[in-house]
């Protein structure tokens, strides 16, 4: 049996195993309960049901599928017609228990409670049929098997005090939840080996069908809730009716506003372990978002990938790049893939694709130096790999082909043990440990500085240091500012450990006056211009944040 006849094999088992579903229990339905329902309640049970025979339809129908169509009917899909209509079918369930709960006759309190308790179950399974929570959670199946366990007990014990005309709804509503059960958690963890060998083996083609019997089932066991929630409603209402239907759809207006509020079609939907970005490098090739590894590093990006004529590939570079120099220390060239589609574009049916990247870092790279993660993007045509101009990017850019997409410094690996006694302690965990200033300069020349930094701690501000001269005579100043450990590495990226020294070349004014100066140093926000107070080994504040170094001479 080739591919082809697999696949019509597989869809015949699936619409085969939905008659057979369906058939019998709609039969027993009409039957049997629908007959006690009010006129409203029989519309609206008969209304979803048709809802559901025509979305299965369609959805089972359709072949072969333009890339719109598999999106909006795939049954194992996301925000499209059928997991809508299974949201809205979940939040009927809670809207119509809910108005039962609050207009109900009924004399017995916690019956009423019950009926508020499956409403906000059911609300939050609407909720969760929309937004995925449960695939955050760790062991769902074990969490949501308990819920449903606890609900079966309350229900069969309401069940066995209550007359029959109440006890079948009941029953209808434990059968319900047994369905939607059976789809939601048994067949979701079944693998497809599991299936195949159900099936005879034909792995190839047969396995997909899993989805049908899932989602059949899950359906039509919150229908049967749906049905019992009615019948309580045509029960437990006689003559207010008409207030409670109006209740119930304002609910339903309410939670159609929400799906359209939440409904992601109009908006990126980017997996979690991504940061957002918005790189355009063609109208159908866009990077959405980048994975950062604990170096800094990108390791994965989130990109919708163009369609290319044949002999034609689309692939990306990235290069480790020293901020100061602009020499790439380290590259890698990566071919883009289709093999991961990790979501879908804003009209959903346009996937987006999680790209690796894997650069290694050279074992000499300089440590305590400010780089670059630089991605470019390029087309590869008869053996030529052209780098694409950036139409519009919310990253940095280096240059009309190049973003910056993070930027990071490399650890030393055994820094300096810590001084005893520091020269001064910044807010902030920034530590001035020596200083090294020379006796005497001539105006005109460089003077060098030697300043010891540690860092205690991380993320800080864009910070400048000042070195201000005061002559003793006169008074008068004079000063110099610089980024502490100069452009190689800006304050920004200074993390916990941090213990370096740079050594400062000032330059001196030529008409600078002679004699004796005070050398005083500290540091400022460049955001706001602010100075960071300091103290002294003994915690004893400088006066304005200005700490002395020591004195020196000008001479001729």
């Amino acid at each position: 049996m080739n591919g082809a006849e697999l696949s019509l094999a597989s869809a015949t088992l699936g619409r085969v195993f939905v008659i057979a579903l369906y058939c019998p229990v709609a039969w027993l339905a009409y039957r049997r309960l629908v007959p006690h329902l009010s006129l409203v309640a029989k519309l609206l049970a008969t209304l979803l049901l048709a809802a559901q025979a025509l979305t299965l339809a369609i959805a089972l129908g359709i072949e072969p599928r333009s890339e719109p169509q598999a999106w909006l009917w795939d049954l194992n899909g996301e925000w499209n017609i059928p997991t809508t209509l299974a949201a809205i079918q979940l939040a009927l369930v809670a809207g119509v228990a809910l108005v039962t709960a609050l207009f109900s006759q009924e004399r017995q309190i916690w019956r009423r409670l019950y009926l508020v308790g499956l409403a906000g179950l059911h609300l939050f399974f609407a909720y969760d049929e929309y937004s995925r929570v449960h695939e955050s959670l760790v062991h769902w199946e074990l969490i949501y098997a308990g819920i449903g366990i606890a609900v079966v007990a309350l229900t069969l014990l309401l069940a066995y005090g209550s007359p029959w005309r109440v006890r079948r709804w009941h029953l209808c509503f434990l059968a319900g939840l047994a369905m939607s059960g059976a789809g939601a958690i048994l067949i979701e963890q079944f693998q497809y080996e599991s299936i195949c060998a159900l099936t005879g083996g034909f792995s190839l083609g047969l396995c997909p069908w899993r989805h049908v019997i899932e989602e059949s089932l899950e359906l039509l066991g919150v229908w049967l809730a749906l049905l019992a929630m009615l019948g309580h409603f045509s029960a437990g209402l006689p003559g207010r009716r008409v207030m409670a239907c109006l209740c119930l759809a304002v609910f339903m207006l309410l939670w159609g506003a929400y799906l359209v509020a939440a409904s992601p079609l109009n908006r990126v939907v980017i997996p979690d372990w991504a940061r957002r970005a918005e790189i355009h490098i063609k109208p159908d090739w866009v990077v959405y978002g980048y994975a950062l590894d604990d170096d800094g590093l990108p390791s994965a990006l989130v990109m919708q990938l163009p369609g290319l004529p044949g002999g034609e590939a689309l692939g990306y570079s990235l290069h480790l790049v020293d901020q100061v120099t602009s020499q790439s220390l380290a590259s890698a060239d990566h071919h883009a893939s289709r093999a991961a589609k990790v979501s879908r574009q804003k009209y959903g049916f346009r996937p987006m694709y999680k790209q690796h990247i894997q650069l290694a870092i050279p074992p000499d790279a300089p440590r305590n130096r400010a780089l670059w993660a630089v991605l470019s993007l390029w087309q590869e045509e008869a053996g030529q790999f052209i780098r694409q101009p950036i139409l519009s990017s919310d990253q940095r850019l280096l240059d009309e082909t190049q973003i910056v997409l993070s930027e990071l410094v490399l650890p030393e690996v055994s820094p300096a043990a810590a001084q005893a006694m520091p020269i001064a302690s910044f807010d902030g965990g920034l530590t001035l440990e020596a200083a090294s200033i020379p006796a005497s300069v001539a105006p005109g020349q460089l003077m060098p500085v030697t300043f010891s930094w540690r860092s205690a701690a991380a993320d800080h501000a864009e910070l400048a240091q000042f070195l201000h001269f005061t002559h003793d005579e006169t008074g008068e100043q004079w000063g110099y500012d610089q980024a502490p450990l100069g452009p190689r590495l800006p304050t920004r990226l200074w993390y916990n450990g941090l213990a370096d020294s740079e050594t400062w070349q000032a330059p001196l004014p030529g008409d600078m006056a002679l004699g004796s100066y005070r050398l005083y140093t500290g540091l400022y926000r460049l955001g706001d211009m602010r100075r960071l107070s300091a103290s002294d080994s003994e915690i004893q504040p400088f006066l304005d944040g200005r700490v002395f170094l020591g004195s020196l001479r000008v001479d001729g």
